[in-house]
């Protein structure tokens, strides 16, 4: 028998709501790298919200199969929750600087949550009073006027109301429809003992696009939700609608199959590269040896190469459409579209690459790195990086280093550094921008094999993981954890440094450029959101490297307490005026907004005979002095 108009609208809305809580859980799953820093709040409200809306949808649509008003109760216990929780994010207003400067000022959650209450008190009272007229008389205009006037007058109103109206209202739809049609006598859609077979069809593939929901990409719901339609809606599937059904899942479960299988053999490719790379030993691996190992990989470039300075490239992709030699399709654009094509079905793009530099005639520089790009809604795009790489002194990414405040662990383990931080790719094509959280290890050519080799493992799973990868720790996991452990132990021997003559012989020795500089003035500088104290000084004699200005010119420095060497001004940072003092630095010339200069620890040094003979001293101790630089880049 076919069924009636009242069950198609019925089913209708079912799948509806089925469908769009599975898209709201997509965007709960994949809402890109998670954080626990401060200014997260806002962000994970949102998310619990999306989560709640999908949870709402999905349970009170299948509740519908067989009790519509307890459906209608399940919308309506979840409005005020999930309109508060989708709406704060955004509430606020932008708030204006006489400068021209400004910010967006939201309330604070304790105060939106009141005024959510405020809103939807009456509508709750109303529900409940509903059957009793004579207390709806006098309750509602009370409890209106109690709730609604305090919530116009205050400040955050404007903010919040088109949110809570704008998400109640959605819910509310659903909540009327299953309720409206309750009361007007509408059968079940599924009665007890009957229509089973149908029932389980349809748990069974609300089942299958969970599974979907937090391992491939969001389109992917929709091909299974286009399934889901095809069987359940509307009546009794004839033999030609499973049939077709059944071929678009195979065909579907094949190319997610094929697609699955690369991406172990990338993964087994990638572990054998990394294995490759570990195998070369920093001064001791000749170039014979080296080559020896890297002529086998295929993506192999060599550069300026000859037996005492040569750099082997090894990079490849595990692209649908690689770069370098795609023949179908040609263009950018068509290449683009098939790789959002294979990410309906749980692919996701990586890419390993791999340097070994020699210099002298043995391996004095390596790099290796991991893109991985991880399921994300809407823009931007979202990826993990993973990288460890080999520097000189950790100069090449100077300015990062100091603002960073990273070189205090030169004081724990001075040939390597563990950096993490969150980077913008394709910055400049903002279509294409890529929000990377990257973890990345430096060791200079001096470090401690046994340690780095420790540090260097990745995780490979994670380009083949059924759910993917999220955050950076999952990735590099053991310098992530040795990086969370250096932290304190860092800003701790920070605290109880004592920068005996010693201790400065040594951090001459160890720095990457000295000069002798007089103080100039001094200010204070909260441009990064901290009060820093900022020295500005002029050059007066350089000492060492290739410091960045000349004699006479000026520039200026951040001074923290761990690079004063003057135990008197330990606890004042503002540097006495026309002083000279000998610094211990790196940099890289003037950075726009940001001193081009920072100290090591106990790199602010008085000048005097003594501290000057203990500076060159340390200087001319430096046996790395003239190392050549491990071009790795």
């Amino acid at each position: 028998m076919r069924p009636t108009k009242r069950t198609k609208l019925s089913w209708l809305v079912v799948v509806l709501g089925s469908f769009l809580g599975l898209l709201a859980l997509v965007a709960f799953g994949m809402g890109g790298p998670g954080s626990n820093q401060s200014g997260e709040f806002p962000r994970f409200i949102v998310h619990a919200g999306m989560g709640l809306l999908g949870l709402c949808l999905i349970v009170g649509s299948n509740v519908a199969l067989r009790r519509r008003r307890l459906a209608g109760m399940v919308f309506l216990a979840c409005l005020p929750f999930v309109a508060f929780c989708m709406t704060y994010p955004n509430a606020g207003y932008l708030v204006w600087h006489p400068d021209g400067s400004g910010w967006f000022e939201s309330p604070y959650p304790a105060i939106a949550a009141f005024l959510t209450f405020l809103f939807f008190a009456p509508l709750i009272v109303l529900f409940f009073t509903l059957r009793r007229r004579k207390l709806l008389r006098y309750l509602f205009p009370i409890s209106a006027c109690l709730a609604w006037i305090p919530f116009g007058l205050n400040h955050w109103a404007g903010a919040l109301l088109p949110g809570l109206v704008g998400w109640s209202i959605f819910l509310l739809l659903f909540a009327l429809f299953w309720l409206g049609t309750h009361q007007r006598g509408w059968p079940p859609l599924v009665q007890p003992g009957e229509n089973l077979g149908r029932l389980m069809r349809y748990l069974l593939l609300l089942g299958v696009l969970l599974g979907l929901v937090f391992w491939a990409d969001g389109r992917a719901t929709i091909i299974a939700g286009s399934l889901l339609w095809l069987i359940v809606f509307p009546g009794e599937p004839h033999r030609r609608k499973r049939n077709f059904a059944a071929v678009a899942m195979g065909i579907f479960l094949a190319i997610t199959g094929v697609l699955k299988l690369e991406a172990f053999a990338f993964r087994h490719r990638s572990e054998r590269l990394l294995a490759d790379v570990k195998s070369l030993e920093m001064r001791k691996t000749t170039y014979a040896e080296a080559w020896r190992v890297v002529q086998k990989w295929p993506e192999l470039r060599r550069f300026e190469c000859d037996e005492n300075k040569c750099k082997f490239d090894i990079i490849f992709d595990d692209r649908v459409t690689p770069e370098d030699e795609r023949g179908w399709p040609r263009s950018e654009a068509a290449a683009g579209l098939t790789d959002s094509a294979c990410r309906f079905f749980g692919w996701r793009k990586a890419s390993v690459q791999a340097q070994v530099v020699i210099q002298r005639g043995v391996v004095w520089g390596k790099y290796f790195s991991v893109d991985l790009e991880i399921p994300s809604v809407g823009w931007p795009n979202h990826a993990l990086v993973g990288a460890v790489d080999t520097v000189s002194r950790f100069y090449d990414d100077a300015g990062r280093v100091g603002l960073d405040g990273l070189i205090v662990q030169t004081l724990i383990h001075p040939d390597y550094l563990l950096v993490q931080r969150q980077m913008n790719l394709n910055a400049d094509t903002p279509a294409y921008l890529v929000i990377a959280s990257a973890m990345s290890v430096r060791e200079t050519s001096y470090a401690d094999p046994v340690v780095v080799r420790h540090l260097e493992n990745f995780d490979f799973s994670c380009m083949t993981r059924w759910f993917s990868c999220r955050k950076v720790a999952e990735l590099m996991p053991t310098a992530w954890t040795e990086y969370q452990r250096d932290q304190p132990r860092a800003m701790a021997a920070a605290k109880e440094l004592k920068c005996t003559p010693e201790k400065v012989e040594a951090q001459a020795g160890n720095a990457q450029a000295a000069a002798v500089v007089e103080v100039t003035g001094n200010r204070t500088d909260s441009s990064d959101g901290q009060n820093r104290q900022v020295a500005k000084a002029r050059m007066v004699e350089p000492l060492r490297g290739d410091v960045g200005w000349k004699v006479g010119e000026e520039f200026e420095f951040w001074v923290s307490p761990w690079e004063l060497a003057d135990t008197p001004i330990g606890h004042a940072l503002t540097l006495p005026q026309g002083k000279r003092f000998i610094l211990l630095f790196l940099g890289h010339g003037p950075m726009p907004h940001l001193p081009g200069v920072w100290p090591y620890p106990c790199g602010v040094i008085p000048w005097s005979e003594e501290n000057l003979a203990h500076v060159q001293h340390g200087i001319a101790k430096d046996t790395r002095a003239n190392d050549p630089p491990p071009y790795v880049w």
